[in-house]
């Protein structure tokens, strides 16, 4: 688990005021979340147990069946797994759709359950689709139920079949409309809306619009957002808008996202947001130039916001382009550069090595040294996180010899500190010795993620070479800095360094071992 990401999210929780507050955290689709943001979520929830009410949703079928077993060993930790609803509470379910207390067979209820596995929402689709095709029917004043023909209705239909075919059976009106809001994305305003349309010149006035946005409120299509600042509106599943968007034609999509570019572009001020949308559109058309500049705009902006992920997500769009397009030149090893240390923070390591092999062949072929130094750097770094300590030490050492042949130095901690490491574990005490000396002489001084575990494993390595004083001295300015230090998992490491000097010098065993127990209580209050 990253370290600075950890003591990040820490200082995030740390930071809320829990006095006389109900405090409710709410991730949604937690199946897209990777091992090291769940790992993440585990160790802090641990940590603030009784603090806050964390609430996360997550699909069946894409479970990761580890994370749950290990998830629900922890005392703080109920999964409560939705099933479907009960065939009393189906009962009242339709009752609520068609308005009536209206009483179907046993023959009914079972076969809905039976079919729809109680899912509501594919419930709701199947009443809807009976009463499209006249099987659930009004009629003066009363609902009535054709059961012979509903023992031959179709079931074999997936729920987007049904959805596409009350999509189909919309009069052209509002399917026009419902197409051109599902281009926008799932929430939507009536002045993006009527903006759009009339970009598109299509022949609906305003108050049109208004008409029949309320009709497919009462359709249950789309649903109603009352927001302080502005009214927007959404689909209420997404199974909706899928549909309505995959049944245009590619040409269609890349046309109407054109004009949604466009219309964000020239009609409303330029904001986060709407920076975020323009290349969302972009992306989804043919435009390219356009989608260079603005995924570079965005990345920008999400570098600046220290939002890891959605600079991945921007810069890998240019990135990839380039290279789809084999313009691959000096400038795009420094994006490939950037775009690997941040792939590499979020754990993206395997990934981050196709790239990294494309930036390798190109600077090894053209010779350019200087790129070759930091390409080499991150393979280093990639290989040291999948605990491959052979082939880091080789591209570390690669670099630095280049750097030192260029007349350079690297001028950052962690390459020496992770390599000087991979040397003690190694059993290669000099070399270790030599390049932990230069991670301390390269590290900030409040660089304590570097710098403390450097003085840890030096002061670990002077006791094998029997220098049990240097060792020692190591070991005095670690402890001069503990009250520096935030981090809980990075405490844990060093107490755990600094105990084992004191006893491997043979110091103070009793000392050793208090700190080794600190060590540990800190690891086991973090599940670390």
């Amino acid at each position: 688990l990253n370290i600075e990401l950890y003591n990040a999210f820490s200082r995030l929780i740390n930071s809320i005021p829990f006095q006389d507050k109900n405090i409710i955290f709410i991730l949604d689709d937690l199946q897209w979340a990777d091992k090291d943001s769940l790992d993440l979520m585990v160790k802090t929830l641990d940590k603030i147990s009784g603090k806050i009410l964390f609430i996360s949703t997550i699909r069946h079928e894409e479970l990761d069946h580890d994370f749950i077993t290990h998830f629900s060993h922890k005392s703080f930790s109920n999964i409560i797994r939705l099933k479907g609803i009960s065939k009393q509470s189906l009962k009242k379910f339709i009752s609520q759709i068609i308005g009536t207390n209206y009483r179907f067979n046993d023959y009914f209820y079972n076969t809905v359950l039976k079919e729809t596995n109680g899912f509501p929402f594919y419930i709701l689709e199947l009443i809807k689709d009976l009463y499209e095709i006249k099987i659930l029917y009004h009629e003066n004043n009363l609902w009535h139920f054709d059961s012979a023909r509903f023992k031959n209705y179709d079931f074999n239909k997936n729920i987007n079949n049904i959805v596409n075919e009350r999509i189909n059976n919309l009069e052209k009106g509002y399917k026009e409309i419902l197409t051109f809001a599902s281009v926008i994305g799932k929430e939507f305003s009536l002045t993006m809306l009527y903006t759009l349309i009339k970009s598109a010149k299509k022949n609906f006035s305003f108050s049109d619009l208004v008409t029949y946005i309320d009709v497919c409120i009462k359709r249950n299509i789309i649903e109603k957002n009352n927001k302080p600042s502005i009214t927007t509106y959404n689909f209420t599943h997404d199974k909706i808008i899928e549909t309505l968007y995959n049944n245009l034609e590619d040409n269609d999509k890349a046309g109407l996202n054109l004009l949604c570019a466009k219309t964000v572009e020239d009609r409303f001020e330029l904001t986060e947001e709407s920076l975020f949308k323009i290349t969302f559109y972009y992306n989804r058309t043919n435009n390219e130039e356009k989608k260079i500049f603005y995924n570079q705009k965005a990345y920008e902006l999400a570098k600046r916001k220290s939002s890891f992920n959605q600079s991945i997500f921007y810069l890998r769009k240019i990135v990839d382009y380039k290279l789809e397009n084999e313009q691959v030149d000096n400038e795009i090893i420094e994006l490939i550069i950037e775009l690997v240390t941040f792939m590499q923070f979020v754990g993206l390591i395997n990934e981050s090595l196709k790239y990294l092999d494309i930036a390798k062949e190109y600077v090894e072929n053209e010779k350019l040294d200087s790129f070759m130094k930091d390409v080499y750097i991150k393979f280093g770094d990639a290989y040291y996180f999948l605990n491959d300590q052979p082939k880091a030490i080789k591209y570390f050492s690669e670099s630095i010899q280049i750097a030192d042949k260029l007349g350079e130095k690297i001028e950052f901690s962690h390459p020496y500190r992770l390599l000087g490491s991979g040397y003690w574990f190694n059993s290669e005490f000099k070399m270790a010795l030599d390049y932990l000396s230069k991670a301390i002489e390269y590290a900030d001084e409040t660089d304590y993620i570097n710098l403390l575990p450097s003085y840890g494993i030096r002061s670990w390595t002077y006791s094998f070479l029997g220098n049990m004083e240097l060792a020692m001295n190591d070991i005095k300015t670690i402890e001069k800095n503990l009250v520096s230090v935030n981090n809980q998992m990075l405490l844990s490491q060093i107490y755990h360094m600094i105990g084992n000097t004191y006893c491997l010098t043979a110091t103070d065993f009793e000392k050793g071992i208090e700190y080794s127990y600190k060590s540990t209580e800190i690891a086991k209050s973090m599940n670390y």
